[in-house]
């Protein structure tokens, strides 16, 4: 449905710049620094960042700084097998791996804060009505509802985040994703 996809990198694989060659030897362009566009098709790099998102200077490029980047790389992640359907009528098939649903969580949490987007209240909601159905598939333990975990780092900066997002006004945020964040979140000192 899309036909852009965003890559969370390391600082030192941007630095290396190796994304840049292998992307251009594929037929992306270089549009932005981060964005290698080819035809139709868009690849953003993002590499982490603190609390706040916003352009990141290695060498000469810029990238977007992603908020809670850091965890999603550090954790391990969901491998997700896809099967495109290209518009050829032809399919391509890979796997993908993506963040885990606690690394998901803090990242639009954290993007939340600056855009205060609709989409990412679903989308949150959606985060957390799959750990309040426990599912065996998740890569790691959901560790946002312990004093500890929340305490430090970015899982703090979310959970900080959470009590601001509790603490909009209800037409906001709807009764079901406070419940889910009173119940699965850690108030964070």
């Amino acid at each position: 449905m899309t036909s852009d996809a965003d890559a969370g990198i390391d600082e030192q694989v941007a630095v290396a710049g190796e994304f840049h060659d292998q992307l251009t030897a594929l037929g992306y362009t270089d549009t932005s620094g981060n964005r290698y566009v080819r035809g139709e098709q868009a690849v953003d790099l993002l590499v982490p960042t603190e609390a706040k998102p916003g352009k990141r200077y290695f060498g000469e490029r810029a990238f977007d700084g992603a908020p809670g980047l850091r965890l999603a790389l550090a954790s391990a992640p969901i491998p997700v097998a896809v099967t495109a359907r290209l518009t050829d009528g032809s399919s391509l098939e890979f796997e993908v791996p993506v963040p885990d649903v606690e690394a998901a969580f803090v990242m639009k949490m954290l993007a939340w804060t600056v855009r205060e987007s609709e989409r990412d209240v679903q989308d949150l909601q959606t985060l957390l009505d799959i750990v309040a159905s426990e599912p065996n598939y998740r890569a790691s333990p959901w560790r946002m509802d312990e004093p500890l975990a929340t305490s430090r780092g970015e899982r703090k900066d979310a959970a900080r985040a959470a009590q601001r997002m509790l603490a909009s006004p209800p037409r906001r945020v709807p009764a079901r994703v406070r419940l889910l964040l009173r119940k699965h979140v850690s108030r964070s000192p």
